[in-house]
């Protein structure tokens, strides 16, 4: 019995070995995720753009996060010329809340050897998390209609001109629109604190009426003259509502 108790006792010695690795590697693997769950800390090695937030309570975190993060000036450009405004007036915001939920789920949310992994990759890694910017649509699109008035270009339409009894088509002119809506769609959508240039959408616009439609044009089918006192007004406006209609026809 003695023998047989000698020749197995390696085997204790080998199991209690394999036990004693194994309650240490779970240890080295489950418990600094245990600490940093349970301590409500961010993953280590966890950024806000390029802030290190790890290790931090969202609290602390928040704070170190207002004072080295602000919107920068939105920068709108075009082939014409280019535009920065201010974040005020475009009515832009941190998600500053929103970013710190996205660094503190980093390693939970799931079962326990998920978490663990995930916080883990974190370490190694790294993980970096973009602050979110948003916008107010209204207060945005106001800045964006500033910029349009001054980039919009109305087409002139090509007409037929009678001069010394000849009859001349005088070629139209193409026009331009800045697209609000669409640039707007692109500054919510692709701005952030570390893209700050966003292209503008100005479009051309073609004229209703082209000299190529009117070159059949060579002659006067009628003409008349009228007179009258411009100080009437009523009598203006009519005419020159004729006027408006005949030249659109």
């Amino acid at each position: 019995m003695s023998r047989i108790l000698q020749d197995t006792s390696w085997l204790r010695s080998i199991g209690g070995t394999i036990l004693v690795t194994v309650l240490v590697g779970a240890s080295c693997f489950f418990g600094p995720p245990l600490y940093w769950t349970i301590g409500n800390r961010i993953c280590d090695n966890v950024y806000v753009e390029d802030v290190p937030v790890g290790g931090m309570r969202p609290q602390a975190a928040q704070q170190v996060l207002s004072r080295r993060l602000q919107i920068p000036r939105i920068r709108v450009t075009s082939s014409l010329r280019h535009w920065y405004l201010s974040p005020a007036e475009c009515g832009a915001s941190l998600q500053m809340e929103k970013t710190l939920q996205r660094s503190v789920s980093v390693g939970r949310g799931h079962d326990i050897f998920t978490n663990a992994w995930a916080a883990w990759r974190a370490w190694y890694y790294g993980v970096s998390i973009p602050l979110e910017v948003r916008f107010k649509p209204e207060v945005l699109r106001q800045a964006l209609q500033k910029i349009a008035w001054t980039v919009n270009v109305t087409p002139t339409e090509a007409k037929v001109q009678w001069i010394e009894g000849s009859v001349y088509v005088m070629e139209g002119r193409w026009g331009r629109g800045f697209d609000v809506a669409t640039t707007a769609g692109r500054i919510a959508k692709e701005f952030g604190l570390h893209n700050q240039t966003i292209s503008a959408e100005v479009k051309p616009l073609a004229p209703k009426v082209t000299a190529a439609e009117l070159q059949d044009i060579n002659a006067v089918i009628a003409s008349f003259t009228t007179r009258f006192n411009p100080g009437k007004v009523n009598r203006t406006r009519n005419i020159r509502t004729a006027c408006a209609q005949i030249n659109a026809s």
